[in-house]
């Protein structure tokens, strides 16, 4: 039964860890989605990135667009 109880917890604790507490996000809430750059783009040239910072670089970039993308249909949907 403690068991149970243990994992119940641990199931809560990682939704408000996750999501704030909430099953399912609000649109509005995409618009406060920020996605830090990789800390090597700071610090580095270009011309000095490894073939895995490019990589990563790269994943951050869509990542990025992605989101734009979803902040744009989610300001079309509330505009309407």
């Amino acid at each position: 039964k403690s068991r149970s109880l243990f994992q119940n917890d641990d199931k809560e604790r990682a939704l408000r860890y996750m999501m704030d507490g909430v099953i399912e996000k609000q649109k509005k809430d995409i618009f406060k989605v920020e996605i830090r750059q990789p800390e090597f783009v700071l610090t580095k040239p270009d011309a000095d990135w490894t073939e895995e910072e490019k990589r990563l670089y790269r994943e951050y970039e869509k990542e990025v667009k992605e989101i734009n993308e979803e902040k744009e249909r989610c300001r079309q949907s509330l505009e309407a």
